[in-house]
């Protein structure tokens, strides 16, 4: 591995979004756990980790420790802006040993900072971030103290991993258990009031969305007619019985959609029996910049089939994307 040492400065870093999704409280604990350790290698007050973000375009910093224990705002930075996005860029480590002579650095808060160290995280061969620490010492690292941090940060990554992967590991065993409850509860329910609610209600604990409302299959009419639905302003959690009392069932004001309809999400799941997702797209501009419309919603449309026969459709909403996985 090249160790590149400078006499220069670090990054054009802007103001970012904080944390990355899929980055619970607990995986930024291991972080912040990892950086106070770094600090305590290098004898250093300030250290601070940032992971490449979902789209692998740019870093995110997730836990970071300063002098008297102050964090720093996240910060978001493109590959290849700033000390970070420079390791980035090139997957090496870097020794800065005088940031005022180097271009790369950019001075985000009121610490003192004169030298610098970064170097890349790998997940097996894959990159996957930084960790960076900082001095108000000159030349405050030697190679000697780069390689104790490489080091450190190949077992760092490791406790990580092995933590994203725990956490993954009991999401999906949640998951199962819901779903292993929901079809238990669906098998028991006779009443076609009793059955909706199950539905609505249990999908909302897999799914967080706004809005969910089943749409009935009507096959004379070649119409889906809408019979049950579960909405609020936040699409957050609640209590069974808030939950359970904003499930509307009957007398729906929405439309019915025709099977056929070849503009309609919910058609088109009916249709082609296949589960369909539409991304949340931004209102026109007009002339002077001003949006023209609002942004529509994320919708995941999910047809109920069983032996071949569609009974209805299950539709989600919300103004975040859905995932492949959701």
């Amino acid at each position: 591995m090249t160790i590149h040492t400078s006499s220069r400065q670090d990054s054009q870093l802007s103001n970012g979004i904080a944390p990355i999704a899929g980055a619970s409280q607990e995986l930024v604990d291991v972080l912040q756990k990892i950086v106070r350790n770094a600090g305590a290698l290098l004898d250093v007050d300030n250290c601070s980790v940032a992971l490449l973000d979902d789209g692998g375009s740019s870093l995110v910093t997730l836990a970071a420790l300063q002098k008297q224990g102050r964090r720093p705002r996240h910060t978001r930075f493109q590959q290849n802006e700033g000390v970070a996005g420079w390791v980035a860029e090139h997957r090496e480590p870097l020794i800065i040993n005088d940031v005022s002579r180097d271009p790369r650095f950019k001075r985000l808060g009121r610490s003192p900072i004169s030298s610098m160290v970064c170097v890349p995280l790998f997940d097996k061969e894959e990159f996957i971030g930084t960790l960076t620490a900082s001095s108000p010492e000159k030349a405050a690292f030697d190679e000697r103290k780069l390689r104790m941090l490489i080091i450190f940060s190949e077992q760092a990554v490791l406790a990580f991993v092995n933590a994203r992967q725990a956490e993954i590991s009991q999401h999906q065993a949640d998951q199962l258990e819901m779903l292993i409850s929901l079809s238990q509860s669906i098998t028991t329910r006779l009443q076609a009031d009793d059955l909706y609610r199950t539905i609505l209600l249990n999908v909302r604990r897999l799914v967080p969305a706004q809005s969910i409302v089943i749409y009935a299959d009507q096959q004379r009419s070649q119409l889906l007619r809408p019979v049950a639905e579960i909405s609020d302003e936040e699409g957050v959690a609640c209590s069974q019985e808030a939950c359970a009392a904003s499930v509307k069932i009957g007398g729906l004001r929405g439309e019915s959609i025709n099977i056929n309809s070849s503009t309609s999400l919910e058609a088109w799941a009916a249709l082609h029996r296949h589960p369909m997702l539409s991304a949340p797209e931004q209102g026109q501009q007009d002339a002077d910049g001003a949006t023209e419309t609002g942004a529509t919603s994320a919708k995941m449309a999910i047809p109920l089939v069983s032996k071949e026969i569609v009974y209805g459709v299950l539709v989600l909403q919300r103004p975040n994307a859905f995932t492949s996985e959701e």
